[in-house]
């Protein structure tokens, strides 16, 4: 049996009969003496739950622990992939908040639930990949997060992309946001007098100016990004229209790849995929990697970017092959 599981059949002991001894606690848990009082031990190392001694009994301190939560096995699952999954692992800015309501959640759950709840999660999982095997420094996250909340102004020095210069900003952090496969901030620049949004592990040092600021009442973050592709905005809204192929239509159609995507199915099993997205080049991305099974339709500029960059491409693979 999971020493976790151990641990909760403990905890419930405890709590249900307070001042049991350590040789009572031996024998109902099936564990030598020697191992009850290293158990003990793990619960306020591990768990963060208070036990003390009194008269040879054992007691857990008052509001040591959370009361007994009614959740399913199936909902405790949802939240336990939800928390350690993804965006949220171990690199993310809320990655120890995410492991401390975890271990909340999981000291008040019975030996049973979380012994089924353990059994389901090796069964189940949640992939999502990250370009960047950077983490994000905690400090700054801490700083970041608490002037979002508190809506402070910030000073930051962040590292640019294409220079690879440092600039210092002053910034109005508006929100923290999980796009392709990375955290970024969202923020009103000073500098820029616009909305822009900073990679997260790019940020090299983040302080507090001590001002207040407002935010517009009329920003989201689902409208910052409504017309991107997937992050990348700014730019002219166009209409970009992809022909393809019977091959892969049933992928395209299955997939809900933009809010503004409208799907045309033609009589040879061929489809026709048109989305409204403000600039060109990260939607480019997209279509290139379908291959020769994609064909821009329109803008008739994509269609000649794609055009360059496969013949490029020809290029050199050619080059490579001689």
């Amino acid at each position: 049996m999971p020493k976790s599981v151990l641990l909760l059949q403990m905890i419930d002991l405890l709590r249900e009969q307070p001042g049991l001894s350590i040789s009572q606690l031996a024998q109902e848990l099936g564990r030598s003496e020697r191992t009850v009082y290293r158990y003990l031990e793990s619960l306020g190392e591990e768990l963060h739950v208070q036990v003390f001694c009194e008269q040879g009994g054992y007691y857990i301190a008052d509001r040591a622990i959370p009361s007994k939560i009614d959740l399913t096995p199936k909902e405790v699952l949802s939240v336990r992939l939800s928390l350690t999954s993804g965006p949220v692992n171990k690199s993310g800015p809320f990655s120890e908040y995410a492991l401390s309501a975890w271990k909340k959640i999981e000291s008040a759950l019975t030996g049973d639930t979380l012994q089924s709840v353990q059994s389901a999660v090796a069964r189940h999982s949640i992939f999502t990949p990250s370009l960047s095997d950077t983490d994000c420094n905690s400090e700054i996250v801490t700083c970041i997060a608490g002037a979002i909340e508190h809506n402070k102004r910030l000073s930051v020095v962040y590292c640019s992309h294409h220079s690879g210069e440092t600039k210092t900003l002053t910034i109005d952090p508006y929100a923290l946001v999980f796009r392709r496969h990375n955290w970024y901030l969202v923020a009103h620049s000073h500098s820029h007098n616009k909305v822009i949004q900073l990679k997260l592990v790019r940020i090299i040092k983040a302080e507090d100016s001590g001002t207040v600021f407002q935010v517009p009442s009329d920003f989201s973050v689902d409208s910052f990004y409504a017309k991107s592709w997937e992050m990348w905005t700014g730019g002219e809204e166009q209409l970009v229209k992809v022909w393809f192929s019977p091959r892969v239509s049933r992928i395209i159609k299955e997939g809900k790849h933009h809010p503004t995507q409208q799907i045309e199915e033609l009589p040879d099993g061929s489809v026709i995929f048109s989305v409204q997205v403000v600039g060109t080049e990260e939607i480019g991305f997209w279509i290139l990697s379908w291959g020769a099974d994609a064909e821009v339709l329109e803008p008739v500029e994509l269609k000649e970017a794609i055009y360059n960059t496969a013949k490029k491409m020809v290029e050199t693979y050619a080059c490579q092959s001689e």
